[in-house]
């Protein structure tokens, strides 16, 4: 289907549809798709698309933060954006949960155990290490 510009669209299903944002009289649809469902309603293939994780962090004094990752992110990825984000060394710092598991991210070897977690829009709460505590 196309616009009297001339322009692509692409329909999806309803359920995909999280939110509508109007800015200065242009919307902007905020959608949930998966990898596999972008390359059936657009034909893209994983060789030339990189999708987007949007990481929300909550932190224990009510501090919002947003962050964001490549789907096919590495530990390296994670810890400078949780870096960037609360300052150096920050992972070794302070606890990271998400879907109530600790995410592990002062080591390597637990976190990418743990990563699968880490899905779009998933809530991670930040919280200060008490001493002699995990």
């Amino acid at each position: 289907m196309t616009t009297e510009e001339g322009e692509s669209k692409v329909s999806f299903p309803s359920s995909n549809l999280q939110h509508i944002t109007k800015v200065n009289h242009v919307c902007f649809l905020h959608i949930d798709i998966d990898r596999k469902s972008l390359e059936n309603y657009f034909g893209y293939s994983k060789k030339n698309t990189v999708m987007v994780i949007n990481v929300h962090f909550m932190a224990d004094d009510g501090k919002k933060n947003i962050g964001h990752l490549k789907d096919d992110f590495t530990y390296k990825d994670f810890i400078d954006m949780v870096n960037k984000l609360y300052g150096p060394n920050s992972h070794t710092v302070f606890t990271l949960v998400a879907k109530s598991k600790d995410l592990c991210a002062d080591d390597e070897v637990k976190f990418n155990k743990q990563k699968h977690l880490i899905t779009n829009s998933v809530n991670i709460f930040v919280g200060r290490r008490m001493i002699g505590g995990r």
